[in-house]
């Protein structure tokens, strides 16, 4: 719904140029946008429309450092429409286009960051619950293989056998 809007208001923005300018219908129109949260869906929706568009990587543009000046949307929309032109006319060093997965690609690369997302996910838990259990002074004894059976019959204890605290276990079970 949101997405579609933005398509149309695109696709309307492009028209109003077209007829401000007094292009012909059939013009060749392109679109290039830095990759980035976006992703590619943009780049789908407008080549669906027959308008060639070009992912850029933000990198890939050269910043020039010895000059100081203010960073603004309008110099950047600036730079990136100098540099696609450039590019267009074969000085290819002006930037970097990104190959566009396709939608089965970009599913199973989404795969991938889950399950890295959800190991490191893992990882930090497990500190956590390490880090609890030093407070009691009970980790020497912990073995995160074996862990939640113990956790689960009561056989973890503090450093002097005493039982965990109930609040304490109840956390370690959530």
């Amino acid at each position: 719904a949101q997405a579609a809007m933005r398509v149309q208001a695109l696709l309307e923005v492009i028209e109003r140029y077209k007829q401000k300018w007094s292009l012909p219908q059939g013009v060749r129109v392109v679109v290039s946008y830095e990759a980035g949260q976006d992703g590619f869906w943009i780049y789908r929706a407008l080549r669906s429309r027959d308008i060639d568009c070009y992912v850029i990587d933000a990198a890939s543009i050269p910043v020039e450092w010895h000059r100081r000046r203010a960073k603004t949307d309008r110099l950047d929309a600036i730079k990136l429409v100098t540099n696609l032109r450039a590019w267009l006319h074969g000085e290819r060093d002006r930037m970097r286009v990104v190959r566009v997965p396709s939608l089965q690609e970009e599913a199973s690369r989404q795969l991938i960051r889950d399950r890295g997302q959800l190991h490191k996910e893992v990882l930090q838990h497990r500190e956590r619950m390490r880090k609890l259990l030093i407070t009691m002074g009970c980790w020497d004894s912990f073995d995160h293989r074996t862990f939640a059976k113990r956790l689960a019959s009561g056989k973890l204890v503090c450093h002097d056998g005493t039982p965990l605290p109930s609040e304490l276990h109840e956390r370690l079970l959530r």
